[in-house]
């Protein structure tokens, strides 16, 4: 008998687990709302903004920043990608006051969740934040969307590629600064 009855067989040999990317769980999110679910949405929709920012940094820093970090540690490093002049493009496309949003929902998320333990906590109040969340996701993946296209980054899952400078002797011959594929002659 298989341990993971719920992986969906991709090719032969190889599985996969349902729900780990941001399409499926923004699907997964849709249903929850719809069938009023709305905890399960919040939380669904938590883990989308945090690989969507986590994503950003990636782009942004050519580095992964780690699995152990949360959307509070995301949203921190982005302020610092900020007040570097190097990031220039991040600072013009991820407004602060996006950052301060999420960060203000995310607080309410957490103390919504505690009151949970303590207390009943009424549907509108769980709607109420489910929306918040949609409405802040749908900020971010626009800035999200315009980030990509403005760093040039792929959108469609390709890898990251760095631009090959041209040697100095080559951009004094031919006077341009087009880079060039490496390996091939420098006339």
């Amino acid at each position: 008998m298989r341990k993971n009855i719920l992986c969906m067989k991709i090719k032969a040999g190889k599985f996969k687990k349902p729900g780990k990317t941001v399409k499926e769980m923004t699907i997964a999110a849709g249903n929850a709302m719809k069938n009023g679910f709305y905890t399960e949405a919040i939380w669904i929709l938590s883990g989308i903004m945090e690989a969507r920012l986590k994503k950003l940094i990636l782009i942004t820093e050519i580095k992964n920043p780690g699995a152990a970090t949360g959307l509070e540690q995301h949203l921190k490093r982005i302020k610092l990608l900020q007040t570097r002049e190097v990031y220039s493009t991040l600072k013009t496309h991820f407004p602060t006051s996006l950052i301060s949003s999420l960060r203000e929902w995310k607080n309410n998320r957490n103390i919504m969740m505690k009151d949970m333990l303590e207390m009943h906590v009424s549907w509108e109040r769980k709607e109420r934040m489910a929306k918040q969340g949609i409405s802040l996701l749908k900020s971010l993946n626009k800035v999200y969307k315009h980030y990509r296209l403005a760093v040039n980054a792929p959108i469609n899952g390709e890898s990251l590629k760095q631009e090959v400078p041209l040697p100095v002797e080559q951009v004094k011959l031919t006077g341009k600064e087009a880079p060039v594929k490496p390996g091939s002659p420098a006339d």
